[in-house]
């Protein structure tokens, strides 16, 4: 083969033809011989072969990331290892879904920084509005203006679209691109998740009304409250870099029936008490909210929940600031509570200590007294993460008494994981230990991991080690009493 291609760089015009097909003859025979598997199997063993090495591509909303980028060059890749495997790539409608009717996948990047589209890249769009009824994916990370080139060039009377993303401009800014409008024609896409990244909502027509999970980034608190006017069906949401709406007054308040599950990040404090103002949430089970280092709105937490009456489940109060007496009034309201999580900033507002001993000393409510006044009855879970060391005295307790884990009255936590900083020598003292392993063989779960060590390094686990108290160790060290 070096000969021929030595002969092709010297030889002229008219024996040019005749050597680079002798070239392709050649360079064909060699790739069967590379890998002579695929080309002897029959074209429908092939065919699986390939289809597990371009795995399909779902649309997950809660990945932030562009990963898909990658993973949609499959197919071409598989192309590109000689002409045989071209051909059967080719004739997989699975890989390209080119064949019939078959649901589209559309992913398309486009960097904000990118130059004017080509007239080459004009005509792919182009292809693709041919299509536009069988979008059932449609992923458009590209710069705004260019939003309003996707048009329904067909004469379909629906739209199947189901997954719908746009994302404009910088993934570190939040910074909504109001040019450009995500409008397919006079039909409207009925899709069921939905992800928005730097799009001003109103320059996005779809119908909202199926809609059953959203995720948006950078939108004014105005513009939630409308959305969830609009989403009627809506049971999960996310809101990220939330702003506080200052140029328009909020339109009124909003009851949703349905939302189960929401995610909330505020730019400030102030924003998150004006969204918590002007929406009541009766469904919700599910709440996590971060005050990107600011105060917790605790009053208007408060209030949203005494009007929704709702029997949550699941809260979580991250990067947030707040006083440990006001958090306590907080989960008094929420009776129904089974998972908590905690990362307070400030050690001068919330007093650890404080709290675990509440959870100690309400661990098992006395016979008289009334049920209503019990301090998080259900809780199962607790993890709690901060910048400082508590007591660790204090951990064991909130499982206590360990005899009476069957006990009606008793509250069911089992489950506990603490974050924070390594105590000295990244051990704990042997007797602290005990009491943490008479927790473990009680069948209750405790974690303790350090902020200043390895991802993997738990403490109790180390401790164990560091003292040799393992699967050999004396039970007789391990009695509390």
């Amino acid at each position: 083969m070096k000969g021929i291609e030595l002969g092709i760089s010297e030889a002229q015009w008219d024996l040019l033809p005749n050597l680079m097909e002798q070239h392709r003859r050649l360079r064909t025979e060699a790739n069967k011989m590379h890998n002579p598997l695929i080309l002897q199997v029959p074209p429908e063993v092939a065919s699986i072969i390939f289809k597990f090495c371009a795995p399909h591509v779902p649309f997950n909303p809660e990945d932030r990331s562009e990963n898909w980028a990658i993973d949609v060059k499959a197919p071409l890749v598989l192309g590109a290892v000689c002409r045989g495997w071209r051909d059967i790539a080719w004739s997989i409608p699975q890989l390209w879904t080119r064949s019939c009717q078959l649901p589209l996948s559309v992913h398309v990047y486009i960097d904000e920084d990118a130059p004017a589209l080509s007239l080459y890249e004009k005509q792919i769009i182009d292809i693709l509005n041919q299509h536009a009824e069988r979008w059932e994916t449609l992923e458009l990370s590209i710069p705004g203006p260019l939003m309003n080139m996707f048009k329904c060039n067909t004469e379909s009377t629906r739209l199947s679209i189901r997954n719908l993303r746009l994302d404009s401009g910088s993934p570190y800014h939040c910074s909504p691109d109001p040019r450009g409008e995500f409008a397919l024609g006079n039909l409207l896409p009925e899709p069921t998740n939905v992800y928005l990244r730097n799009r001003l909502l109103n320059s996005v027509s779809i119908s909202w009304s199926c809609v059953t999970f959203i995720d948006v980034e950078c939108l004014s608190v105005g513009e939630c409250v409308q959305l969830l006017h609009e989403a009627i069906t809506l049971e999960r949401c996310q809101f990220y870099s939330i702003y506080r709406s200052t140029n328009q007054p909020v339109e009124s308040a909003v009851t949703h029936p349905r939302l189960q599950d929401m995610k909330l990040i505020v730019v400030n404090s102030d924003t998150g008490k004006q969204l918590l103002d002007h929406i009541t949430l009766p469904a919700l089970q599910k709440l996590e909210i971060n005050t990107n280092l600011e105060e917790l709105p605790t009053a208007e937490l408060f209030a949203m929940f005494r009007r929704s009456s709702c029997r949550l489940k699941e809260f979580a109060v991250v990067s947030s600031d707040f006083l440990d007496d006001e958090m306590c009034g907080l989960l008094r309201e929420l009776p129904h509570l089974e998972r908590l999580v905690l990362s307070p900033i400030s050690r001068d507002k919330f007093s650890m200590s404080n709290f675990l001993t509440i959870l100690s000393n309400t661990n098992m409510p006395h016979e008289s007294q009334d049920p209503a006044t019990y301090f998080l009855p259900h809780l199962r879970f607790l993890q709690i993460q901060m910048p400082w060391e508590i007591e660790w005295n204090l951990i064991a307790p909130i499982f206590y008494p360990l005899e009476e884990l069957g006990h009606p009255r008793r509250r069911p936590l089992n489950c506990a994981r603490f974050v924070m900083p390594s105590p000295p020598g990244s051990v704990v003292e042997k007797e602290i230990l005990l009491g943490f392993l008479a927790i473990l063989e009680a069948g209750l779960e405790l974690e303790i991991f350090c902020l200043d060590v390895d991802d993997d390094f738990e403490l109790i686990q180390a401790s164990i080690e560091f003292y040799g108290l393992g699967d050999d160790g004396d039970s007789d060290e391990m009695d509390l009493e």
